[in-house]
């Protein structure tokens, strides 16, 4: 029904699982080997333990689904029927991805990737040398990788062989029965099917995390940003002649108020362009001061004309609406990260400790 889908998936499957001649072959044997060489050169062998399980576990689950997609009895005949080939716009790049999985694009050597264009590329760090050894340097580390590659080499195949018997004894040819395992384990099986509990465990944390602190931050805008704005709005409000609100409902003659209002920002701008003059001044600097006084008396006139009301609508209230708006951009920013996959999470992880480790190599 679905050939050119079938044998990409195939390669694709071949490739994560580790098999030879393919480049995920060659990437695979490099981490294992690595790993064992970090055992033997520090005795601590957990970290390759726990890659040749994963290496095992990838090629189980990878053939699992090449055997329940592909290689399994399909329970809807009639959908049966309607299945065909995915259209090139498919096809091709699957095509594409298919040949670059296989090793003559990244080495000559088909078990090997030391030789290939990659490898020389990206020479391993100094940071990968084990504290043990990190006298001796990168070359007591490049050496005993080269002396466990062939031993690497044989137990990736092992395992990865393992894995996928065990694939095609379980979802194939039914020797072992999936559920009575899954019974069999209890919780470990629960644990494993909630993925590992990642989404609770992150609404616990990063969930109710953010919306704690959210709400820590609009009890301070309500409380402290409000009050002080609000506060001092109120407190510059009782000590001018009044607002612009008493000007337009008449409460003040409009000629008495402009006469004060001017009357006022002139004498400000006197104190400060011709009060601070000093005795000996130049010509430039009378200048200057007159031209900081009208300044002075200008701003002085506008804040006493428009009143508290009005400098708070046009300039505090304009700096509190610019920042509510920057806020909002940004979090519509971080908001498109946040997709509920657990996936995604990861990646940013991932992305986020390859980052680290190439800013401080």
């Amino acid at each position: 029904k679905m050939p050119i889908t079938f044998w990409a998936f195939i390669i694709f499957t071949l490739a994560i699982s580790g098999v030879p001649l393919t480049s995920g072959f060659l990437s695979k044997d490099e981490i294992l080997a690595g790993t064992l060489a970090y055992g033997t050169l520090t005795g601590h062998w957990y970290i390759a333990i726990v890659a040749y399980l994963v290496a095992a576990l990838t090629a189980f689950y990878m053939f699992r689904v090449v055997i329940l997609t592909f290689l399994g009895e399909h329970k809807d005949h009639h959908r049966l029927e309607a299945i065909h080939e995915s259209p090139r716009t498919m096809t091709i790049p699957l095509i594409v991805f298919a040949v670059l999985s296989t090793f003559v694009f990244f080495s000559p050597n088909p078990i090997g990737a030391s030789a290939g264009w990659v490898y020389a590329a990206l020479p391993r760090p100094e940071s990968v040398v084990p504290a043990t050894v990190a006298a001796a340097g990168i070359e007591q580390f490049e050496e005993a990788a080269h002396h466990t590659h062939t031993l690497a080499m044989i137990l990736s195949l092992l395992v990865a062989g393992i894995g996928i018997l065990v694939a095609f004894t379980t979802y194939s040819w039914k020797k072992i029965n999936a559920d009575t395992v899954a019974a069999g384990t209890g919780p470990l099986y629960r644990f494993l099917l909630n993925k590992w509990k990642f989404d609770e465990l992150y609404d616990a944390t990063a969930v109710a995390g953010t919306i704690g602190t959210s709400k820590v931050f609009r009890w301070f805008d309500n409380n402290i940003i409000d009050g002080i704005v609000n506060g001092t709005a109120s407190w510059v409000k009782g000590l001018t002649l009044g607002t612009k609100k008493n000007w337009e409902e008449g409460s003040i003659s409009a000629v008495f108020y402009m006469v004060i209002t001017a009357a006022l920002s002139l004498y400000i701008g006197w104190l400060v362009g011709v009060g601070l003059l000093p005795p000996e001044a130049s010509i430039g600097a009378i200048v200057g001061y007159v031209v900081l006084g009208f300044a002075v008396a200008g701003l002085s006139f506008f804040l006493f004309y428009v009143g508290v009301g009005g400098f708070d609508n046009s300039i505090v209230d304009g700096l509190v609406n610019a920042l509510a708006y920057l806020a909002g951009f940004f979090g519509l920013l971080t908001r498109r990260i946040q997709t509920g996959r657990v996936q995604t999470y990861l990646a940013f992880v991932i992305l986020g400790v390859m980052i680290l480790f190439l800013w401080f190599r």
